[in-house]
């Protein structure tokens, strides 16, 4: 019994030199000496490492929205110039090239004129009321050199216009009406040679989706304009007699065949000749054109 009592005792008493874990992370033993807790330190550090691996964590992902919030701007700063450098390296006929002319469905060759014949009926409406022809025109075309390569613009020229079949119509003129058209034709005095640019030239022009046929005051001929003649003859009297002059933009429309061919359409957006008399005027109507040797099929692209 007593050396049970003793082995109690003795049990009991290593229950005081036992270690007992402090909220510090140490242990103190029997002597009141603390000592290092080791599972209380792994503990610690995990807990430290975690939250460090957080940390380092958050400053990566601010580090990388900061570069890609860099690079968008940089990429967003770069497509102007990426912008400018494709349309550097583009082909001249990706560009809107000027326009040139075509027979038979191919380009003209360049430096070649084609004679041509146009026909058709046009107004002329201004405040001297409205003249009305049937008129017949003779002139060419030319695609010049370094028109191919989209340099310039198909050209070309009236050399005569003659209103034909019946007289020009002008309800407002009470006597015998006349149109002329001046400036075509002359020639150089004491020969029979035409003089340099007599004629009203033209010039194709591009306008968005569709093509102009430019006629008077065109680049290469700028000091050139349309000039028509209008009188009204009462007698032996002219009881008017005034010039219209200027530009005309007629629409160009592609010919199909013989029996369809190219034409140029006077109305909104042709422009008008001037009167110093009865001011602007209005333009309407439909010119026929074709090849004149051999009725080629025209048009313009």
């Amino acid at each position: 019994m007593a050396h049970a009592r003793q082995r109690r005792q003795s049990v009991g008493g290593g229950s005081k030199g036992a270690r007992s874990l402090c909220t510090s992370g140490r242990v103190q033993n029997a002597e009141g000496v603390q000592e290092r807790n080791p599972t209380q330190e792994s503990v610690s550090w995990a807990i430290n490492a975690s939250d460090s691996a957080r940390a380092a964590g958050s400053q990566i992902t601010r580090q990388q929205e900061e570069t890609h919030t860099m690079s968008k701007k940089l990429f967003i700063g770069a497509v102007p110039l990426l912008v400018t450098a494709a349309f550097a390296v583009l082909p001249m006929a990706a560009q809107a090239a000027e326009p040139q002319w075509k027979s038979n469905g191919a380009l003209l060759k360049e430096g070649v004129r084609k004679p041509t014949v146009t026909w058709g009926t046009l107004e002329l409406k201004s405040a001297l009321g409205i003249v009305k022809c049937h008129n017949v025109d003779a002139g060419w075309i030319e695609n010049p050199k370094g028109t191919v390569a989209g340099e310039k613009p198909g050209i070309g020229a009236t050399e005569n216009f003659i209103p034909f079949f019946f007289p020009c119509e002008a309800p407002g003129c009470p006597g015998e009406i006349k149109v002329i058209g001046e400036g075509l034709s002359t020639t150089v005095p004491g020969t029979s040679f035409l003089a340099p640019e007599s004629w009203w030239p033209t010039e194709l022009e591009r306008e968005g989706e569709i093509i102009r046929a430019k006629s008077g005051e065109t680049k290469t001929s700028p000091t050139k304009k349309v000039l028509v003649r209008i009188q009204c003859n009462i007698g032996t009297e002219d009881a008017v007699n005034t010039v219209y002059e200027g530009t005309n933009f007629p629409q160009q429309e592609n010919g199909a065949s013989a029996a369809k061919p190219a034409f140029a359409e006077f109305g909104a957006g042709s422009g008008g000749l001037v009167s110093k008399e009865f001011g602007g005027s209005e333009t309407i109507g439909k010119d026929k054109v074709m090849g004149y040797e051999e009725q080629e099929v025209l048009g313009a692209q």
